[in-house]
C-alpha cells in the first residue's frame, strides 16, 4: 500500500488517536470488547487493552440520518477518512429530505442520530418533553462561508424590479421547510426593509425543486443552499441577491442531534461516533477554511462518492459553510431562532435552551483529538 505525504499524515494521526483511545477510555462488557475491537467503551473500571482493528463482522451499528447532501460534510470525511471503521463503527445511512422529518424517528430510537436545521419542530419537540439533544455544530454562517443564498428568478432580477427588501412583499419563495433556521436569517433581513417572512408566499420545496421550480416560474425567490445555490446560477435560472452571512453573520444554522436512547444507554457508540465525526470536521477545516490542497482535493473527492453531484468543477466554485472544529453550538444563536419562531407562532412555548445542548460529547472528543489550530 501506498500514501502520499497527506495520506500518511491521516494514517499518523489516526494511530495517535487510537493510541489515546487505548490508554484513556475504559472497558464497559465483555461483549463490546469482542464487538469493537480499534474503539473501546468507557465506564470506571481499569483501562483498555491494546485491541486489534475490527473487522466488518464485528463494528457496532449507528443508523444516522442524512440530507445526502456537503452539509453532512463532517459524515462524509469521517467515512472517506476511515475514522469510523478505525473506532468500530459502522455508518448506516438513511437518507431525508429535510431535518424536521428526523425528529420523530429520533424521538422514538429508529434513528440513534440526526442533523439538519435548528427549526421550530425541534424546539417544540422539546417543550413536549422529547429529550433531544443537540451536541455538535452542522453549519454556520461564518464570514464569508454562507452557504445559503437568496435566489432571484432570472428573469425578475433583469427587470430590475428589486431594489431592497421591501419590493419582496408579496412574492412567492421556496423554502426546503418551514420554521427553519434559515427563516430566521431572512427575517433578519427583511426587517432592514420593514417586512417579515409573514409578508411573502413561502412554499415548502425540496432544494432539487426549488431550482426546477424557479426555471419554470412557479417562484420568485428561493432560500438555497449549495450546491443547488450554484447550479441554479450556472443554469441561467437565478441570481444570488445576497448569501447567509451576509443576513445574519455567524448564526448556527444546524446541527447534529442524538436520540435520548442513543445517548444514555450507547454512550460509548456516542463518544466514540463523535470522535469520528470531529476528526472529519477538522479535515474539512484543513480543506476549506486553511486550503491545504491536499486535504481540498480528498474532501471533494469524497463529496463526490457520498452524494448526487458528481461534478467536480461545481465543488470549485461553490462556498462552503461554516463547520466548528470543536463542534462548539452558542447558545446566543439558538436565542436569536427562539425569539423568531415564538414571535411568528411557529413555536408554542419558550424553552430553556440549555436544555437543548449536551456538550459532554464534543468536549470528551476535543480532549481525544486534542485542540485544532
Amino acid at each position: 500500500m501506498t500514501f502520499d505525504s497527506h495520506g500518511a499524515g491521516r494514517l499518523s494521526r489516526r494511530r495517535l488517536l487510537a493510541g489515546s483511545l487505548t490508554a484513556t477510555m475504559m472497558v464497559t462488557l465483555p461483549s463490546v470488547l469482542s464487538a469493537c475491537s480499534s474503539g473501546v467503551s468507557t465506564t470506571t473500571a481499569t483501562p483498555a487493552p491494546d485491541l486489534a482493528a475490527p473487522t466488518v463482522a464485528t463494528l457496532s451499528t449507528v443508523r444516522v440520518g442524512t440530507l445526502g447532501t456537503i452539509g453532512d460534510a463532517g459524515w462524509w470525511l469521517a467515512l472517506d477518512g476511515g475514522y469510523m471503521r478505525d473506532l468500530g463503527l459502522d455508518f448506516v445511512n438513511t437518507a431525508f429530505t429535510s431535518a424536521p422529518d428526523q425528529i420523530s424517528p429520533l424521538a422514538n430510537g429508529q434513528l440513534d442520530v440526526g442533523g439538519g436545521a435548528i427549526s421550530a419542530g425541534l424546539f417544540n419537540a422539546i417543550a413536549r418533553g422529547i429529550p433531544l439533544k443537540a451536541v455538535a455544530d452542522k453549519a454556520s454562517d461564518r464570514p464569508g462561508h454562507g452557504t445559503v443564498g437568496l435566489l432571484v428568478r432570472q428573469d425578475l432580477w433583469d427587470s430590475g424590479r428589486i431594489t431592497s427588501p421591501v419590493d419582496l412583499k408579496g412574492m412567492r419563495i421556496g423554502i426546503a421547510s418551514k420554521g427553519v433556521a434559515v427563516e430566521t436569517s431572512l427575517n433578519s433581513f427583511l426587517k432592514t426593509g420593514g417586512l417579515s417572512v409573514q409578508d411573502l408566499d413561502v412554499v415548502a420545496l425540496s432544494f432539487p425543486d426549488q431550482v426546477t421550480a424557479l426555471a419554470q416560474g412557479g417562484i420568485d425567490l428561493a432560500l438555497t443552499p449549495e450546491p443547488s445555490l450554484t447550479t441554479a446560477v450556472a443554469r441561467g435560472f437565478a441570481h444570488i441577491w445576497l448569501r447567509s452571512d451576509a443576513m445574519l453573520a455567524g448564526h448556527i444554522t444546524a446541527v447534529v442531534m442524538y436520540s435520548p436512547k442513543f445517548a444514555t444507554e450507547q454512550t460509548s457508540l456516542a463518544q466514540r461516533l463523535m470522535v469520528a465525526y470531529l476528526h472529519g470536521v477538522r479535515d474539512y477545516n484543513d480543506a476549506f477554511f486553511k486550503n491545504a490542497p491536499d486535504a481540498r482535493s480528498k474532501a471533494i473527492e469524497a463529496f463526490i462518492k457520498y452524494t448526487p453531484l458528481k461534478d467536480h468543477a461545481v465543488y470549485e466554485q461553490i462556498v462552503y459553510t461554516g463547520l466548528d472544529p470543536d463542534g462548539k453550538i452558542p447558545l446566543d444563536s439558538l436565542e436569536k431562532d427562539q425569539e423568531y419562531f415564538v414571535g411568528s407562532a411557529q413555536q408554542q412555548q419558550r424553552i430553556n435552551l440549555g436544555d437543548v445542548v449536551d456538550v459532554r460529547f464534543a468536549e470528551d472528543a476535543v480532549r481525544r483529538l486534542g485542540p485544532y489550530g
